[in-house]
């Protein structure tokens, strides 16, 4: 039984069909070879299993061969593009040579005492915090002793607006 190749349905039609296109093409004179498909069902019948095999092998070489360089496509080897993809990157950085030769020369320029203008205080240092609880009950006892003396003030007594207006333009003068 194992020497006995049974047949399917597919090559039965094979046969089939590209016996009756032989007799076809010798009753016109002519030799037709049999038209391959594009459908891949039908293609099966007229593709053998190796011939099928051999052509994806194919392909598939053709492919790798067309993605794989071997050094041979550009000439530049990995290492070589990564150096220069490296001093591209380098290139956009900013440069401060530049920013130097832009600066005007310390040599020819002269600093005065007179030009340097020192920062103003805008707060006592050894004025008492707000952040801990400490340094908030001292400011506030610095401030009803304050309140205390502007009450006791002649100026406020007679007019609070008038005093008011001194006391902020004599902030404002001190500041």
């Amino acid at each position: 039984m194992a020497g006995i190749k049974k047949t399917s349905l597919r090559t039965k039609l094979n046969r089939r069909t590209t016996s009756v296109a032989s007799k076809i093409s010798e009753f016109h004179g002519q030799t037709e070879t049999p038209q391959t498909h594009s459908n891949p069902l039908l293609r099966l019948a007229t593709e053998s299993k190796k011939e099928k095999r051999d052509r994806k092998s194919a392909s598939f070489t053709e492919r790798m061969m067309n993605k794989v360089t071997f050094n041979t496509g550009n000439g530049v080897s990995k290492s070589a593009a990564r150096r220069q993809r490296r001093k591209a990157r380098q290139q956009l950085k900013p440069n401060l040579n530049d920013l130097l030769t832009s600066l005007p020369d310390p040599a020819t320029t002269t600093i005065t005492k007179s030009g340097f203008i020192p920062p103003k205080q805008t707060r006592n240092p050894h004025a008492p915090t707000t952040k801990t609880q400490k340094g908030r009950l001292r400011v506030m006892k610095q401030e009803n002793e304050q309140f205390k003396q502007v009450l006791q003030n002649q100026a406020f007594r007679q007019s609070p607006f008038a005093a008011l207006r001194e006391a902020i333009k004599n902030n404002g003068a001190s500041a």
